[in-house]
Order: structure tokens, then C-alpha cells, then sequence
């Protein structure tokens, strides 16, 4: 089932917490978005920033 997440008005987004369990993030982390074709993206955890 999609998770559905809000853009705020300053264009930002927030990860839910079940999001974060599954890409194994913790704060500070990082992650990687590619953009794809017909207004798609791709997002992988890029792990530990420390």
C-alpha cells in the first residue's frame, strides 16, 4: 500500500517513521533521490553521515 506524504510550503517533506524503520535510517543520515522518468523518483538510503 503507497504511503502518502504532504509537501509543506516551503517545498520540504517529512519521512514517516515506518519509511525511516525500512530504509534502516537514523538522524543525521542521508539519502539519494534519482530522478526518473514520467514524474517518478527513486530514493535509497545513503547511511550513516557520522
Amino acid at each position: 500500500m503507497p504511503i502518502t506524504l504532504t509537501v509543506t510550503a516551503q517545498g520540504q517533506i517529512t519521512l514517516r517513521k515506518e519509511v525511516l524503520e525500512h530504509l534502516g535510517m537514523r538522524p543525521g543520515d542521508r539519502v539519494d533521490v534519482a530522478l526518473l522518468r514520467g514524474g517518478r523518483m527513486q530514493v535509497r538510503a545513503k547511511g550513516d553521515s557520522r
